[in-house]
């Protein structure tokens, strides 16, 4: 009985400090990348607002200067005009450009996407750009995130392997406080056996006396005795045993 009681209450203890470390390693996830992602996003907002009179300049010449490549940039960006024609651009990954224009250019009119392209992650932001109601295009810019999904993506592992081991650790403890909680019942319900036995030894035998007794003389006095002396006996003789019984 008790081991049953002490398995649910370690059961009870483990999943409510499972739950409370659930909760707090998921709400430490969420703000981890919250907070990584906002980081990206204002590069290139930055970026975008220190470079937008470059952008604009760029397309008010009109003048198709084609790409640079340069691997080590941080972020990249693709100006075109009006009529989607890439006018300039700056990348650091090679080829990218290509799949940006079978796939990104009949978009809304500005988003925030991230994708994967070629085992690399990207953050990819459309930003339109103005000269007047005639002269008008849009900048795509990005960043390769890939290393802060792949830190991310440890953060997650490493989080789910911290869940599993104080898990264990958790199961331990409630089965520990498990016992710890059973002690003064357990102690409680051995003296109040020990109790039982006692008394009932107690009682039984100077009963078993009495009701021997009672028998005896109903056997061997019972012509002495008159009639209401023997219903008496024989009413003390029930009772008796019904005491010994209980």
């Amino acid at each position: 009985m008790f081991s049953q009681v002490k398995a649910k209450l370690t059961i009870l203890y483990s999943l409510s400090l499972l739950c409370v470390l659930v909760s707090f390693i998921g709400l430490l996830y969420l703000l981890i990348s919250d907070e990584i992602n906002e980081k990206e996003l204002d590069e290139i907002n930055i970026y975008f607002n220190r470079e937008k009179s470059d952008f604009i300049e760029e397309l008010y010449e009109k003048k198709h200067h084609g790409l640079e490549n340069d691997p080590n940039r941080a972020i990249f960006y693709y100006v075109y005009n009006r009529q989607a024609e890439l006018i300039y651009g700056e990348e650091s990954l090679p080829s990218l450009s290509g799949w940006i224009a079978e796939n990104m250019l009949t978009k809304a009119k500005s988003f925030t996407e991230r994708v994967e392209w070629k085992q690399e992650h990207l953050l990819l932001v459309k930003q339109p750009l103005s000269l007047d109601e005639n002269r008008y295009g849009f900048v795509i810019l990005g960043m390769n995130i890939s290393s802060e999904k792949h830190l991310i993506q440890n953060i997650t592992w490493t989080l789910i392997g911290l869940t599993l081991l104080f898990s264990l650790l958790f199961a331990g403890l409630g089965y520990y406080f498990a016992g710890q909680a059973m002690k003064p019942i357990t102690n409680a319900f051995h003296k109040q056996e020990k109790f039982v036995s006692d008394a009932s030894h107690e009682i039984r035998t100077p009963l078993s006396i009495f009701y021997s007794s009672v028998d005896v003389l109903m056997r061997e006095e019972k012509e002495n005795l008159s009639s209401y002396g023997q219903e008496v006996l024989e009413d003390v003789k029930t009772e008796a045993y019904l005491m010994s019984s209980l």
